[in-house]
C-alpha cells in the first residue's frame, strides 16, 4: 500500500524538519515548504492527503493558504499549527482542525492518523448528510458539512469536542455510549445541543465497523420521525460488515 502523503507548510525550520521525522516514522511520507507560496506549488504539483499549515508566515499566512487548499480540494483534510490559540475562530471556518503549538507530538499525529484513515475510505452505511466519527473515548474525530449546519459549529470546533459536550442531557451518555461498544450498532431518539444552546431532537443510527471507524448517521426529527426520548436498540452487526473503498 502506497504511503499517504502530508504537507507540512511553515517558515520555521527546525519545526518542519521535527514533524517531517515524526510522520515518517509513524509510516506517512511528509513532504515541506517554508512559505504559503511554496507550500501550494507542492499540493498543486503531486497528490497530498492531508496538510499541515502554520498561520504565522510571512507573506501569505496560514488562513489564506488553507482557504486555497480547501477551494482547490474541499475534502483534504487541512490542519492549522499555531502558537496562539486566539487565532482559531479566524480560522475555524477554513481548517478541519486546529492544534496549538506545544501541544504533544502525539496530540497532532492522531489528529492527522484519524482525519487520513476517515477520508481515504468509505462505507456504505455512511452515504447520508448527517455523519459524525468518534473514538472511543467519544472524542469527536470527523463530521459532515451537514452536521455543522445542524448545530451551527464549524467543524473544527466540533472535532474539539466530546459526544458529551454536544448532548442537550450529557447524564445518559456515558451508558448510551458503553452498551454501543459492547452492542456494536445502535439506534435511537437523542436530544443534541446547537450552538447557541438549543435543543435539537435527532434520530440517530451507530456503527462499529471491523476496521476501527466508529460513526453515526443523524436524522433531524420530524413529526413523523420522532419517537419518545430517552430510546435506543442494538441492531445486529452482521449487516455491518460491508465497506466500499
Amino acid at each position: 500500500m502506497a504511503k499517504k502523503t502530508v504537507l507540512c507548510i511553515d517558515d520555521e525550520e527546525p519545526g518542519l524538519a521535527v514533524r517531517k521525522m515524526l510522520l515518517e516514522s509513524s509510516g506517512f511520507k511528509a513532504v515541506t515548504a517554508t512559505t504559503g507560496e511554496e507550500g501550494l506549488r507542492v499540493f498543486k504539483a503531486q497528490p497530498v492527503d492531508a496538510a499541515i499549515v502554520d498561520y504565522a508566515m510571512p507573506g501569505m499566512d496560514g488562513a489564506a493558504v488553507s482557504a486555497q487548499i480547501k477551494q482547490a480540494k474541499p475534502q483534504t483534510p487541512v490542519i492549522m499549527l499555531s502558537g496562539y490559540s486566539s487565532v482559531r475562530p479566524i480560522v475555524s471556518q477554513v481548517v478541519d482542525a486546529f492544534v496549538i503549538k506545544g501541544d504533544s507530538p502525539e496530540a497532532l499525529l492522531r489528529r492527522v492518523e484519524s482525519l487520513v484513515k476517515i477520508r481515504s475510505h468509505s462505507h456504505p452505511e455512511l452515504a447520508a448528510e448527517y455523519v459524525i466519527f468518534s473514538d472511543r473515548d467519544r472524542r469527536y474525530l470527523d463530521c459532515s458539512d451537514g452536521v455543522c449546519r445542524l448545530l451551527g459549529y464549524s467543524r473544527a470546533e466540533i472535532l474539539d469536542m466530546t459526544i458529551d459536550d454536544l448532548s442537550y442531557d450529557p447524564d445518559p451518555v456515558t451508558d448510551l455510549f458503553e452498551r454501543f461498544r459492547i452492542q456494536r450498532a445502535q439506534e435511537g431518539s437523542f436530544l443534541l445541543r446547537d450552538a447557541k444552546g438549543r435543543p435539537v431532537p435527532i434520530r440517530y443510527e451507530s456503527f462499529a465497523f471491523p476496521d476501527g471507524c466508529m460513526a453515526a448517521v443523524w436524522q433531524p426529527a420530524t413529526e413523523s420521525n420522532k419517537r419518545p426520548r430517552p430510546e435506543s436498540s442494538a441492531k445486529q452487526p452482521d449487516s455491518l460488515h460491508r465497506k466500499a473503498h
